[in-house]
């Protein structure tokens, strides 16, 4: 995890935006390219989730559908592609 010393130390990595925050963090060599560029993908499909989510119900949330078909249409919306744990619908 990294270090709220470290954050103290270089007022540089000091940053309120969280991709930029993350590529900083990468550029003094706390993450490798590779472990930055997956984690700035999980934060932007995180943000595009919650924001899809938000806009299904016309209201801030955080939490996914319990439906199965209304998980569904938000899996189509992500561009996610599979089946359901018995593997009988397809997305």
């Amino acid at each position: 995890m990294f270090s709220a010393r470290v954050r103290r130390q270089d007022s540089w990595l000091q940053e309120r935006h969280s991709l930029r925050a993350l590529h900083r963090i990468s550029e003094r060599g706390y993450l490798t390219y590779e472990e930055y560029s997956n984690l700035a993908k999980a934060y932007i499909f995180s943000r595009e989730l919650e924001h899809r989510i938000q806009m299904a119900y016309g209201r801030q949330t955080h939490e996914l559908p319990t439906d199965v078909d209304e998980l569904a249409t938000l899996a189509r919306k992500m561009g996610l592609r599979g089946h359901d744990a018995e593997g009988s619908r397809r997305y």
